[in-house]
């Protein structure tokens, strides 16, 4: 997961699931092998492209 743009939108399904599941947002990161800041970017922009 380079860029939120070009992330795999089962990435940022898996840290989502992840994250609801009580998984820090670092620890995710981790699992999905990026920086927690690019897992937050993506995760934001999921949430407001709903």
């Amino acid at each position: 997961m380079a860029d939120p743009q070009s992330s795999p939108p089962i990435q940022i399904t898996l840290g989502e699931r992840s994250i609801s599941e009580g998984v820090s947002v670092r620890e995710a990161a981790k699992l999905l092998k990026c920086h927690h800041a690019t897992l937050y970017r993506a995760l934001t922009a999921a949430t407001v492209a709903l």
